[in-house]
């Protein structure tokens, strides 16, 4: 039998083991969540940002990473506090919180995200490859790996986080490398919207990302994996999803800091270039050949497929969480409605589902700060906000699909709201919500302990 220093560090033992391991899924929470967030999308905005930003690279960087990274990283913090997701939208009325999340988990699910993953996934992965597969043939195998992937939920971290992000994140530095040592051009002056100023052009690059609806519709697979690893500590919990988001940050602003470097500096080489994606196509070739090509088309296909997995997994998990289906029904079902249409084409798929994501989008921001100020229950006041949010988020995407031909109205909108030309109407209500809410709830507070304190 043990003696009782010998149970002490037995003891001991197994607590340093289980820290340990603790830690070690908590790094590989992180990097899921890195993966997950890292789209096709996500690579191929960047580049165009550091070729039209030039001399103002600087400026440009730093705004789009504040939109970028830090709102997603914001809901993410945001929502490591709620019980369940649902409660994001319990401060509305139960008609409109339906109609959010109905309407949230079929853009980044079947409506949009994930037709648009495989599309982008066969067309600058495999296409430039092997013209020889069909769009219809790959889109079935690459979506069955998906379901595959979603069937066996340790594959989320084990396989996503451990092995994929690693290796995206070894191919972009090899790229980023040789970015550094072999500049192919001196850096040229701001062109176009950079001009005038690129730090207010670069916050509004970063938000058209759109990120923080996948913050929301992540949230679910990120949050539900860390607690299974602190079900008991509260603290634990805090400090690992913390933890989570801090690498979440470090690398995604890597990711974007290099690939507009790479865009940056390489405009002699550039030829008919239309979007990031041609950037580096060509800019893969240039550095390291035909090598180059497949090393790029693996970081399209990987990424893809990570956030293929992860949109399939969050809308099976939240409807049978939240609504009470069957989680394997709901991902084959999700992932059958996305197969059609993978198959119409990328600018049909974009047309479609732009208005839902620009409008869902500023909805999504105001539910989060109505959370920040304090907003716990439903009210008629946060319910009216959305209603006007959505109505100015209407009239900023019809602003920006060039639906606004009244050039009266267009002039009104400009003088009444300063917000409009930047495609931010929504914004104006919510600042002004933001500093009701912090006259009636935060600085109250503050009177309180520096009453008490005194």
């Amino acid at each position: 039998m043990p003696k009782k220093n010998e149970k002490f560090e037995l003891k001991n033992h197994k607590l340093g083991k289980g820290i340990k391991l603790k830690n070690i899924e908590t790094l590989g929470v992180g990097l899921m969540t890195y993966s997950l967030f890292l789209g096709a999308g996500n690579i191929i905005y960047p580049p165009m940002l550091g070729i039209e930003s030039g001399e103002s690279f600087s400026f440009a960087i730093l705004g789009f990473l504040i939109t970028s990274v830090g709102l997603p990283a914001a809901a993410l913090l945001i929502m490591s506090k709620f019980s369940s997701e649902k409660m994001l939208t319990s401060i509305i009325s139960p008609k409109l919180a339906v109609i959010f999340w109905g309407c949230l988990y079929l853009v980044i699910g079947p409506a949009f995200g994930m037709p648009r993953a495989v599309n982008v996934a066969y067309e600058m992965g495999v296409e430039h490859l092997f013209d020889s597969i069909g769009l219809t043939e790959f889109s079935v195998v690459f979506l069955l790996v998906v379901i595959l992937f979603c069937f066996w939920s340790e594959s989320l971290v084990s396989v996503i986080g451990k092995v994929i992000t690693p290796l995206i994140v070894i191919m972009i530095f090899v790229f980023t490398l040789y970015a550094i040592s072999n500049p192919a051009d001196s850096i040229v002056a701001p062109s176009g919207k950079f001009e005038a100023n690129p730090l207010v052009t670069g916050l509004l690059e970063g938000y058209m990302t759109m990120d923080v609806l996948a913050a929301i519709g992540f949230g679910i697979i990120i949050l539900n994996r860390i607690r299974e690893y602190h079900s008991v500590n509260e603290r634990g919990y805090r400090s690992a999803v913390m933890c989570s988001i801090v690498i979440y940050i470090t690398l995604m602003s890597f990711t974007y800091v290099s690939l507009a470097y790479i865009g940056q500096s390489s405009n002699s080489i550039l030829k008919d270039i239309s979007n990031g994606a041609d950037v580096l196509t060509q800019y893969s070739e240039y550095s390291l050949g035909n090598y180059g090509r497949l090393v790029f088309s693996l970081i399209i296909l990987l990424a893809c497929f990570t956030t293929l997995v992860g949109l399939a997994t969050s809308c099976g998990q939240f409807v049978s969480k939240e609504w009470g289906g069957n989680y394997r029904v709901v991902v084959v079902s999700v992932i059958i409605m996305s197969y059609l249409p993978a198959n119409f084409g990328l600018n049909n798929i974009i047309a479609f589902s732009l208005p839902v994501i620009l409008t869902l989008c500023p909805v999504a921001i105001i539910l989060l700060v109505g959370h920040v100020f304090g907003e716990k229950t439903q009210n008629m006041r946060t319910s009216a906000l959305i209603l006007l949010g959505t109505l100015l988020a209407f009239l900023d995407t019809a602003n920006i699909l060039g639906y606004l031909t009244n050039d009266n109205l267009v002039e009104k909108l400009e003088r009444y709201n300063p917000l409009f030309s930047y495609h931010l109407s929504w914004l104006f209500p919510v600042a002004i919500y933001s500093l009701m809410m912090l006259v009636r709830h935060v600085l109250p507070e503050s009177k309180k302990k520096l009453g008490l304190a005194s």
